[in-house]
């Protein structure tokens, strides 16, 4: 996470006259929300919200540098599509602590041995 927000800020810094706004949440925290922006496609993503002119953008391209500055871009010289911005609803969620998860691997018998037997297949 830390990684990704830091892209976005670094792109949106140098882009600080965009009259977009964008925010961050975690996948799955906010569904009506994630619903009406149409996020169902998967994380990271980046939305940008004009709460004067009543209007998002969802970027759909790279999430690097170089392909959320293009959407700043597009945003700037109004060639990325734009559309209505409704009440959205937003509900409290777990603040984050900051840190990235850790994967954890639960590892039981039966995976071993499924894995030996295909092993020993081969």
């Amino acid at each position: 996470r830390n990684r990704y927000l830091e892209t976005v800020k670094s792109v949106v810094k140098s882009k600080a006259k965009l009259g977009f706004r964008f925010l961050w949440t975690a996948s799955g925290s906010q569904p009506k929300l994630e619903k009406a922006m149409g996020l169902e496609f998967g994380f990271p993503a980046v939305v940008a919200v004009n709460q004067e002119k009543a209007l998002f953008s969802l970027h759909t391209g790279a999430f690097s540098s170089r392909g959320i500055g293009g959407f700043c871009e597009g945003l700037m010289s109004g060639r990325a599509k734009t559309a209505p911005l409704s009440a959205l609803e937003v509900v409290s969620a777990e603040p984050w602590d900051g840190k990235d998860g850790k994967l954890e691997l639960d590892e039981d018998e039966d995976d071993a041995e499924l894995m030996a037997e295909l092993m020993a297949e081969l």
